[in-house]
């Protein structure tokens, strides 16, 4: 009976444990598509926040990947998120055609995009090491 008492005692905690979920917000990029072709320059991502509370003031960096590196004008977008509940996603969009630039080879090296969500770390969260995506530009 003494075991039996215990056994349900330990389903009891291992359940209550399990279904609380930290009280913190916790930014994943769900996914990033492109449209990319000779007029337009277009990033589009899915921020969410699948922790158990609100995030605010999110920033989010869209930062283009070169070779050859740009010496000045690296293609770059920040956007920022005033709120984010939980278990809510946001679809972003960041228009590189507005970054072109002569020093940066008007995006011609462009191949990739990586995107951080709180790049600075400045939210604290569950998981502080999910909030990145990278993705490769279609091939023009």
């Amino acid at each position: 009976m003494k075991n039996l008492a215990l056994l349900i005692l330990s389903l009891w905690i291992a359940v209550t444990v399990l279904s609380c979920k930290p009280k913190k917000p916790d930014l994943i990029v769900k996914h990033l598509e492109f449209v990319w072709d000779e007029e337009n320059k277009i990033a589009v991502a899915e921020i969410t926040n699948i922790g158990g509370a609100e995030a605010t003031n999110v920033e989010v960096l869209f930062h283009g990947v070169e070779e050859p590196v740009s010496k000045s004008n690296v293609p770059q977008i920040t956007q920022t998120i005033p709120s984010l509940a939980k278990g809510k996603s946001i679809t972003l969009k960041a228009d590189f055609s507005t970054v072109s630039h002569p020093a940066n080879y008007q995006l011609k090296y462009l191949y990739k995009v990586t995107l951080l969500a709180d790049p600075s770390d400045a939210i604290v969260e569950i998981d502080e090491n999910n909030n990145g995506f990278e993705k490769e530009t279609p091939l023009l």
